[in-house]
């Protein structure tokens, strides 16, 4: 397969070797913000036990590890992140985690909020990090040939929740494309790119079967969430339930490098 390279993705990648500080440059920052360690020994065992969410004017956290805020305040996800010391690894069971509640001066945007929550993390975790990329594998989001089946909202409420992840089920209250891909990404594993095409906010439900259940056929169960592996794969239950497609592609993958952190004194 051949590559076209244009100056701009030359321009891009020159940037992303660049060595940034989680906040560096952004004027945006939380007016008050609490960050205080989850109760000690406490393990992820039941949905929602672990929980994210923005509202117009605050980012509230619980149970978080660093690792999860780096990957709300960047959009990425925890796979494209590395370094650090073993208390933000993700494989160590015991990893440090937080619950903070930041609240903003006036009420503002998610993408805002983010950028504050980057503050935070720079100015409280003393958080420095670069960018790099890599060549690998991605898939583009499109709409399927007989268009999308998705019901579009017609008002923008950021108090409302975005939706609620379970294995094998994605319901959508308030949700952009772009956040579909991201939450893709989370699933595959892999850089997802929107290109529906399709602005605003959409509601659907998106049901399939987990790749590691595809071949046990009848019932399963994670966490004692029950999985039905007789629906599709998340590609044919995409194009069957919301009219989208994912294909294929080369493509250049971001990834963030932890260069410096410590945990936060509380307060």
């Amino acid at each position: 397969m051949s590559y076209r390279v244009n100056i701009m993705i030359v321009a891009a990648l020159l940037l992303s070797l660049t060595r940034i500080t989680a906040g560096q440059n952004q004027a945006l920052a939380f007016e008050v913000a609490s960050v205080r360690a989850s109760v000690p020994g406490r393990t992820i065992t039941q949905a929602g036990d672990m929980t994210a969410s923005f509202s117009p004017d605050r980012f509230t956290g619980k149970n978080l590890r660093l690792l999860d805020l780096i990957d709300i305040a960047y959009r990425v996800q925890t796979w494209q992140v590395s370094g650090g010391p073993n208390w933000v690894d993700p494989g160590n069971t015991t990893s440090d985690r937080y619950d903070i509640l930041a609240k903003a001066e006036h009420k503002t945007n998610p993408d805002e909020l983010r950028l504050m929550l980057q503050t935070l993390l720079a100015d409280r975790f003393k958080l420095t990090l670069h960018r790099d990329t890599k060549l690998g594998q991605t898939y583009e989001l499109s709409i399927g040939k007989n268009g999308h089946k998705l019901e579009k909202l017609t008002t923008d409420d950021y108090e409302r929740s975005d939706g609620t992840y379970s294995p094998g089920r994605l319901v959508a209250n308030h949700m952009t494309m772009s956040d579909l891909s991201l939450g893709l990404m989370g699933f595959l594993e892999t850089p997802v790119t929107d290109k529906t095409g399709l602005k605003g906010f959409f509601k659907f439900t998106l049901v399939w079967t987990p790749d590691a259940f595809r071949s046990r056929g009848g019932e399963a169960r994670i966490n004692g969430e029950r999985i039905d592996t007789n629906v599709p794969s998340l590609f044919t239950a995409l194009q069957e339930q919301l009219g989208l497609k994912l294909e294929s592609t080369k493509g250049h993958v971001e990834v963030l490098v932890i260069d410096h952190v410590e945990r936060p004194s509380e307060n």
